[in-house]
């Protein structure tokens, strides 16, 4: 150091610079007007589509639906009787048709009601007006 005199050090300066960075220099953002390829489009979607369904059965299998019919039916049976406890529970089974006993053989009544029905059918047809006289045709009548 010649002359007595001191140089101030400038590297504790260009310390204070280089640990502090490069001067950020903030740029407008540029416009990319690039068409994506139909290739590459396709792909995606065909990604996207199968992303799709994967969270459509992941949703389906949280909620407890299932698409196999005995896991349905299953499901749908317990749904029935859940609803036939809660109306029997409410009381409102009282007034509720679906309660009511069947006297006899359904299959029976709906045949005869079918037959009934026809042979109405041809009466009117044919001009007899006859009939049974007896009354309508309610399938809930003979037992």
């Amino acid at each position: 150091v010649a002359g007595g005199k001191r140089k101030k050090s400038k590297s504790v300066t260009s310390a204070a610079a280089a640990a502090a960075g490069p001067p950020t220099v903030i740029k407008p953002a540029r416009v990319i007007s690039k068409a994506i390829p139909s290739k590459e489009l396709e792909r995606w979607n065909a990604v996207k589509a199968q992303r799709d369904r994967e969270d459509a059965r992941s949703a389906a299998a949280l909620s407890g639906g299932a698409t196999d019919s005995n896991a349905v039916a299953l499901r749908r049976q317990i749904e029935v009787e859940e609803w036939r406890d809660k109306q029997l529970r409410s009381g409102r089974a009282e007034n509720n048709p679906n309660f009511t006993p069947t006297v006899g053989d359904w299959r029976e009544r709906v045949a005869l009601a079918k037959r009934r029905r026809e042979r109405e059918e041809h009466d009117n047809d044919t001009g007899g007006g006859g009939g049974s006289g007896g009354g309508g045709g309610s399938t809930c009548g003979a037992g």
